[in-house]
C-alpha cells in the first residue's frame, strides 16, 4: 500500500469486539495493492489509485498498514481500518492493484446491542490495472441484512481472468479463453435484456468450474474466486417483473438514497421509493420516461422500457477546479452551481471541490478573492469544470513612460479591496478575468481606470510632469516661488528653480498656492489638459504725494502680509515692487507723518498715498 493515515495493529477478533465501541465495523485487507472505503454519506478515507489521491474525509475511519506475518506472503502486504461509530447504509471497500498478488477483504461489524460480530470474507486476486470493490451493506443491529457482495462488471471479470492465468491459477491458455467466452457472452444476453438465456450462462460457467477442478485444469484458489463471482452476477439478475426497478448510484457504483422518481403516465408521477437508493414503478405501459431529482439537478430518460432490467442512474463525481494563470491549483474559492437557485458546492481544497450531481447541464459560480465568474457546462461531458485566473498587472509610469514607485494599488469588487504597493513600478495580483474598477493613489492623488483583464491583463496609470512657473509682470520667468498642491492637505510640491517647479503627479484637478514675497495666489488647474501651471506677478507702484500733489521723496513704504513688510523708499515720489496680485495694506511714512491705504492690486497696481507734508 503506497499511503497510510494512521498506523494500528490488527489483534484477535475476540479482544477487537471487546474494545471497539457499539455500532462499528473493523474492516482487514490484504493485497499488493491501494485501499479506499467510501462511507454512505460518500465520504473517503485512504488512496484512490486511479486519481492518485490521498483521501482523509471520514472523521472516525483510521486506516493503517499491519502485518500478521502468516499465511502466504501477500499477507504482509495488508491494510485495516476502523469506522466508529458505523452511519448505517452502504459502505465501499476498494482495492486498486498494484501487482499480482493474493488479497481478500474482511469487515468485522460490531452491533450497538453488543451481541455477537459479523465477520464477512470475500476474496479476490489482484494486479497492475485491476481495481476490485465491495459494498457492504450496514444495518444496525440487523444481522440478517448486512452482508458484503463484491461489485463485479466486465472489465473487471476479464482482468480477474487473466491474472489468474498469470499466476498460474488458470493452467492453460485453452481454459482462460472458455472462461472469458463465458463473461463476454453473459454481459452482452445482459445488455440485450435476455436474462434467462444470461442465467443459462452463469450456470454453464459455474458447471464448467466444477469439471475443470477435477481435472485439475484450475487450482483451489481460481474455482473459489470465480464460484463465488459467478454466484454474485446470478444473484444480482433482475427477475422478470409486471413492473419497473430503478436505482440511482454514485460515481463509484455505491447506491445513493436521497433522490426522487418520477414517471410519466398521462402526468408525472412519484415512483416507490424504497429508501436504499432503489425505486419501484407499478405500470402496465410497455415504455415510460423517467424523471430523476438529486441535488436539485434533474436528468430524463425517455422512452424507457418496461421489463426485468433495472433502470440505472447514475451520478458523476462532478470536479470545480481552481487554477491561476500558470496553470497551477489554488486556493481558497467559493463554488456555487445553479438548479433552480444557487447551491452551494463547496469550497476547494488543493484548488479542487468535488460533489455528486446527476449528468446534466450545470451553471457554475467560483468566488475568489471577492469577485464571482460563472460557467455553464454539460456535465454528461465533461464532469470536470476548470475557473483559470488572469496574472493582473498594475502599472505606475511616469510621464516618461518609465516605471516608478511607489503607487498603492486597490481594485473594486462590493468594496474598495487591497491589491498591493507598487515594487519597481509593478503590482500584481490573482483575479478571475472580470472588468474591475482599479485606483492607483500615488503622492496623495488617486485616479481611478475601468478594464476588463480577460482583455487585457495589464492596467496603465501614468503621471504627467506639472510645471509650476513664475513670472514677472512683463513674463519673464523670476525666482523664488514656493509651490504647494491641494490632496486632503496643503502638500509640499517645490521651489522654483529658473522660475519653475515641477513634480509627477497624477492627471487630475488641483488648488496650486504660489508664495512669493510673503504673499500667496491660489489656482484650480487640471494638470490632464494642461500640465503647466503660470502664476504672474504685477508691477506694484506706489506713488506718494503731498496734500498740493507735489511728489514725496525718500518715503518708506511697507505692506502687510503676515507682517509689515520693506516695499522701498520713493524717489520723484513713487516706488516699485513685483508682487502676487493680491488684496494688501500699504502703509508710506515721512519723519513722524504715516498713512495707510489698502488696495486689490489684481484690480489697479497703482497704489497712491497722500502724506500731509510741506514740499
Amino acid at each position: 500500500m503506497k499511503t497510510r493515515i494512521a498506523l494500528n495493529f490488527i489483534l484477535p477478533l475476540a479482544f477487537l469486539s471487546s474494545v471497539v465501541d457499539a455500532q462499528s465495523i473493523s474492516y482487514f485487507a490484504t493485497g499488493n495493492a491501494n485501499f479506499l472505503i467510501v462511507d454512505p454519506q460518500g465520504r473517503k478515507s485512504g488512496f484512490d489509485g486511479i486519481a492518485k489521491i490521498e483521501y482523509d474525509q471520514i472523521p472516525s475511519a483510521l486506516i493503517g498498514s499491519a502485518a500478521y506475518g502468516v499465511g502466504t506472503p501477500e499477507d504482509n502486504n495488508s491494510v485495516d481500518a476502523n469506522i466508529e461509530p458505523a452511519l448505517n447504509g452502504d459502505y465501499q471497500f476498494i482495492i486498486y492493484g498494484d501487482s499480482l498478488s493474493q488479497g481478500y477483504v474482511n469487515p468485522i461489524v460490531h452491533f450497538s446491542d453488543n451481541g455477537p460480530v459479523a465477520n464477512i470474507v470475500s476474496y479476490s486476486i489482484v494486479d497492475s490495472g485491476i481495481v476490485v470493490k465491495f459494498k457492504l451493506h450496514f444495518a444496525d443491529n440487523d444481522r440478517q441484512n448486512t452482508a458484503l457482495t463484491k461489485i463485479i462488471d466486465q472489465d473487471y471479470f476479464l482482468r480477474e481472468i487473466n491474472a489468474q492465468r498469470k499466476a498460474n491459477w488458470i493452467l492453460s491458455d485453452g481454459t482462460k479463453n472458455t472462461y472469458i467466452g463465458f463473461v463476454n457472452n453473459y454481459f452482452s444476453q445482459v445488455a440485450a435484456g435476455n436474462v434467462t438465456l444470461a442465467n443459462a450462462t452463469l450456470s454453464n460457467f459455474q458447471r464448467q468450474l466444477v469439471s475443470d477442478s477435477s481435472s485439475l485444469s484450475i487450482n483451489s484458489y481460481s474455482i473459489r474466486d470465480l464460484s463465488q463471482d459467478v454466484i454474485q452476477l446470478q444473484q444480482q439478475l433482475p427477475l422478470p417483473s409486471s413492473g419497473l426497478s430503478v436505482k440511482l448510484i454514485n460515481s463509484t457504483g455505491a447506491r445513493l438514497t436521497g433522490g426522487s422518481l418520477q414517471y410519466y403516465d398521462g402526468s408525472w408521477k412519484p415512483a416507490v421509493n424504497n429508501n436504499d437508493g432503489t425505486f419501484t414503478i407499478n405500470t402496465t405501459l410497455k415504455t415510460v420516461s423517467l424523471q430523476m431529482t438529486y441535488a436539485y439537478g434533474v436528468q430524463t430518460k425517455s422512452n424507457v422500457t418496461v421489463g426485468s432490467d433495472t433502470v440505472v442512474f447514475q451520478t458523476v463525481n462532478a470536479q470545480v477546479k481552481l487554477q491561476n494563470s500558470q496553470g497551477g491549483l489554488m486556493d481558497t474559492g467559493t463554488v456555487q452551481y445553479y438548479a433552480g437557485a444557487w447551491r452551494n458546492f463547496g469550497i476547494t481544497s488543493n484548488g479542487v471541490a468535488t460533489m455528486e450531481l446527476l449528468p446534466v447541464n450545470y451553471s457554475f459560480r467560483m468566488t475568489y478573492a471577492f469577485a464571482s465568474n460563472d460557467k455553464a457546462q454539460d456535465l454528461s461531458a465533461n464532469p470536470i469544470v476548470t475557473f483559470q485566473t488572469t496574472n493582473a498587472s498594475v502599472q505606475l509610469k511616469n510621464s516618461q513612460g518609465s516605471l516608478m514607485d511607489t503607487g498603492a494599488v486597490q481594485y473594486y469588487s462590493g468594496a474598495w479591496r487591497t491589491f498591493g504597493t507598487t515594487v519597481n513600478g509593478v503590482a500584481s495580483m490573482e483575479l478571475l478575468p472580470n472588468n474591475y474598477s482599479f485606483r492607483m493613489t500615488y503622492a496623495y492623488g488617486s485616479n481611478d481606470k475601468a478594464q476588463n483583464i480577460g482583455a487585457n491583463s495589464t492596467v496603465i496609470f501614468q503621471t504627467v510632469n506639472a510645471a509650476v512657473q513664475l513670472k514677472n509682470s512683463q513674463g519673464s520667468l523670476i525666482d523664488q516661488g514656493t509651490v504647494q498642491y491641494y490632496s486632503g492637505a496643503w502638500r509640499s510640491f517645490g521651489t522654483t528653480s529658473g522660475g519653475i517647479a515641477t513634480k509627477e503627479l497624477l492627471p487630475n484637478s488641483y488648488a496650486f498656492r504660489m508664495t512669493y514675497a510673503f504673499g500667496s495666489n491660489d489656482k484650480t488647474q487640471d494638470v490632464g489638459s494642461n500640465n503647466t501651471v503660470v502664476f504672474s506677478t504685477v508691477l506694484a507702484t506706489v506713488n506718494v504725494i503731498n496734500p498740493q500733489n507735489n511728489p514725496v521723496n525718500n518715503a518708506v513704504v511697507t505692506y502687510y502680509s503676515g507682517a509689515w513688510r520693506s516695499f522701498g523708499n520713493t524717489v520723484n515720489g513713487t516706488t516699485t515692487k513685483e508682487l502676487l496680485p493680491a488684496n494688501l495694506q500699504f502703509r508710506a511714512q515721512s519723519g513722524s507723518v504715516l498713512q495707510n491705504k489698502t488696495q486689490d492690486l489684481s484690480t489697479n497696481p497703482l497704489v497712491v498715498i497722500t502724506l500731509n507734508v510741506g514740499q
